[in-house]
């Protein structure tokens, strides 16, 4: 199960570092460049190779969004908010024909909602603290500039 998670975060995080740099135009070698690294390993990133916490970090400062989005912890708290939605719902309509074996189906879905929901909080707290320990190790950066300009 945990292999499988990291699957869709592998999955997630290269989709939306492919889309980040299709609707900005951004080549491989342009952000090998703005991020100071090798065309080869954003080829790696994009065929779904998670980056270590400081080019996370790099890579959500040169398209100026939080990791969050870049990891999709955002993603996976809306599936989480939706499968909750569902499970409600689906558990309303049952109770009015609750035998027993129906009651233990919805404590399922419950329980499997509950787990989304507690994997996209700690998916959120691990992008905060990945972007902490960056923080940590290459200093804070002021957000909005772009890569290689100048402080003003």
């Amino acid at each position: 199960m945990e292999n499988q998670a990291q699957n869709i975060h592998n999955r997630i995080f290269s989709e939306r570092l492919a889309e980040l740099m299709s609707s900005r135009e951004v080549t491989q070698i342009m952000l090998a460049a703005g991020i100071e690294t090798g065309q080869p390993t954003i080829s790696r990133y994009l065929g779904g190779q998670l980056p270590k916490a400081e080019e996370l970090l790099k890579l959500a400062r040169f398209f100026d969004v939080p990791m969050e989005v870049l990891i999709g912890a955002d993603a996976l708290r809306a599936e989480g908010d939706a499968a909750e939605r569902k499970t409600a719902k689906e558990a309303a309509r049952l109770t009015k024909f609750q035998p027993p074996i129906l009651a233990i189906k919805v404590k399922s879905l419950r329980d499997a909602a509950a787990r989304l929901r507690k994997t996209a909080a700690e998916m959120v707290a691990t992008a905060a603290d990945l972007e902490k320990q960056a923080d940590q190790i290459a200093g804070p950066v002021t957000r909005g500039r772009k890569p290689g300009q100048k402080r003003a």
